[in-house]
């Protein structure tokens, strides 16, 4: 008589486990190919314009089929308002971390900004160019996104610039506002001449960019006797 087979199944306890476990690889490779697509937009974008880029460069750039690029986003400008929203994010992160920082003088971290964005420009100068440049000329569709935006970075440094004044290393009659304005003044005009070659942002160490760049600044903000 044949003996009947008795099927073994998985233990339930140990599918939850294992959908969990594949799901996460997935979220995480969806991820990594997301940001392989922003990357390539980032890179598009500072080459050739927003609106002279399309999708199919973006594709290109990225190495993935074009419907590819529509499963992650609908369009272009929402590529664009991503790579806004996420990087410009990260920078006002940074921010307000100075902000947090006590210890320090107001001057020593308005440098130590200076020394990040010129670093990152360093590192990723396409993105620079797209947050710093492209998007001061952003369309019409993400316009108050990136006045709110500046407005929230501008503030974080007015704010600096009043924790100075309270401890005495900043003159009380700076404004603070208008500060604000050459501050990011002068990390645009800088990243300008980079761009059209009239400088070589290499040339010097980012703590000297940022000496240089204080020190022409701090001369007229500096507390005196």
């Amino acid at each position: 008589m044949r003996q009947k087979l008795t099927s073994v199944s998985m233990p339930r306890t140990l599918l939850p486990a294992k959908r969990a476990t594949t799901m996460a690889r997935q979220r995480k490779k969806s991820e990594i190919r997301k940001q392989q697509i922003l990357d390539a937009a980032i890179a598009v974008f500072a080459e050739k314009g927003f609106h002279s880029s399309r999708v199919s460069d973006i594709a290109r750039r990225a190495g993935v089929a074009y419907g590819l690029v529509y499963h992650y986003f609908d369009n272009k400008e929402e590529i664009l308002r991503t790579i806004f929203l996420e990087r410009w994010t990260f920078i006002l992160q940074v921010i307000e971390n100075l902000l947090n920082e006590d210890k320090r003088s107001a001057i020593d971290r308005l440098r130590s900004f200076l020394i990040f964005i010129i670093d990152v420009y360093k590192r990723n100068a396409a993105l620079v160019d797209v947050i710093m440049l492209e998007l001061l000329h952003s369309p019409e569709f993400m316009r108050e996104e990136v006045v709110r935006g500046f407005q929230r970075a501008a503030g974080g440094i007015e704010e600096l610039m009043r924790q100075g004044q309270e401890a005495g290393e900043i003159r009380k009659k700076t404004n603070p506002t208008t500060f604000a304005v050459l501050y990011f003044g002068a990390i645009e005009v800088t990243f300008n001449a980079v761009a059209l070659r009239v400088v070589d942002i290499d040339a010097m160490p980012s703590e000297d960019w940022a000496d240089s760049i204080m020190d022409q600044l701090s001369h007229g903000i500096a507390a005196r006797d």
